[in-house]
């Protein structure tokens, strides 16, 4: 018994279904007894139908009537071993004695396999048309497949939507905070200055304050002072013999 089991084995369809509180389906009953909620479905090989046995065990059968053909296998050992097809009618031998065999009833394990509502939403499926049905039609014929015909569910599943949840608003609280900061930043920088004025950056120079520009000088060319050589005082005296004196430093008036 597989418990949750949403579809049959590979090779398997649904031959029988039983829901909780309910009546079977393709069956007396169900081996097993069912919880609230949950339903139940006997998977069988490919012809075979479900049956409770004289041991009141579950199982698959399928009857091979007259003008029908077998295929049967033998074990050796646990070992597969070959294969034969058998005809119905066949003669069958037992204890020297010849007899017609003209039905044949061959036996397989059943599947029984089970879920509740609760595990659809945990496997993300959504409401099924019948998912017992749909369950019963995984099984394979002749070696042809089919898949179970499963509505996926509308949107995401709890999990990611609590992530998308969380996450959305942590990307959008970051952008608005680097926003404001930006904002902030450039609008203190805007109070510092007088309306029109723009704000140069300058490097800063010892003995300077952090703010100031350093000074330039002026745009005008410079020139060197022509060479003249020390002037020299006249002698005090004349050729003549006379002497020279030298003007007062006032003024004419």
């Amino acid at each position: 018994m597989a418990s949750p089991g949403l579809i049959c084995p590979v090779g398997y369809a649904k031959a029988c279904s039983q829901t909780a509180g309910g009546t079977a389906t393709g069956i007396g009953r169900m081996q097993f007894s069912l919880i609230p909620s949950e339903t139940a479905v006997g998977c069988c090989p490919s012809g075979f139908n479900c049956v409770i046995n004289g041991n009141n065990v579950q199982t698959c059968t399928s009857i091979v009537a007259s003008y029908e053909t077998v295929e049967l296998a033998s074990c050796v050992s646990s070992s597969f071993g070959s294969t034969t097809n058998l005809g119905i009618p066949a003669a069958e031998t037992v204890s020297s004695e010849v007899s017609s065999l003209t039905e044949l009833v061959v036996q397989a394990p059943m599947i029984d396999i089970r879920w509740r509502p609760q595990d659809l939403t945990a496997a993300g499926m959504g409401t099924l048309t019948s998912l017992s049905a749909a369950a019963t039609n995984s099984g394979t014929s002749s070696g042809s497949t089919s898949s179970a015909t499963v509505t996926p569910a509308p949107g995401l599943d709890t999990s990611a939507e609590i992530a998308i949840g969380v996450t959305i608003p942590v990307v959008v609280l970051a952008l608005l905070a680097a926003v404001f900061a930006f904002w902030r930043r450039r609008r203190r920088v805007q109070r510092r200055l007088p309306a029109g004025e723009v704000a140069y950056q300058y490097e800063v120079v010892k003995g300077h304050s952090e703010d100031a520009a350093p000074a330039e000088l002026r745009g005008r060319p410079l020139y060197e002072m022509e060479y003249l050589p020390a002037a020299q005082e006249m002698e005090g005296r004349t050729s003549q013999g006379g002497e020279r004196h030298e003007l007062a430093g006032d003024d004419p008036k």
